[in-house]
């Protein structure tokens, strides 16, 4: 009787093991798309706001295909239509206007 127990805890012991393992995995395939999801958020926030600046209507038109926000903005809160403006761009501005920019944000120049 007391090996049938041991057996038992074994065996549950085990099944633990195999349960911890696969919650494991999960938490590390979640991290690894968070990250991809972030790395993607980056570029595509910098092909934005850089080609606004610029005024490559083509990149600016491929980040917002990709997903990019039209309301994105850097660190100091300018986004690509206070970007756009600033460097005179103007098919960019009303394009972003066009796709639901906001064009009350207010940058770290306010």
């Amino acid at each position: 009787h007391e090996r049938m127990m041991d057996e038992l805890e074994n065996e549950m012991w085990l099944q633990e093991l195999a349960y911890e393992r696969k919650q494991e995995e999960k938490q590390r395939k979640k991290n690894e798309e968070e990250k991809a999801r972030k790395k993607k958020e980056a570029k595509l926030r910098g092909m934005l706001l850089e080609g606004a600046f610029d005024g490559d209507l083509d990149e600016v038109k491929q980040a917002l295909a990709e997903g990019a926000d039209p309301d994105v903005a850097d660190g100091a809160g300018h986004t690509a239509l206070s970007e756009g403006s600033a460097g005179g761009q103007l098919e960019v501005v009303v394009l972003l206007a066009e796709m639901g920019a906001g064009p009350n944000s207010r940058g770290e120049f306010n």
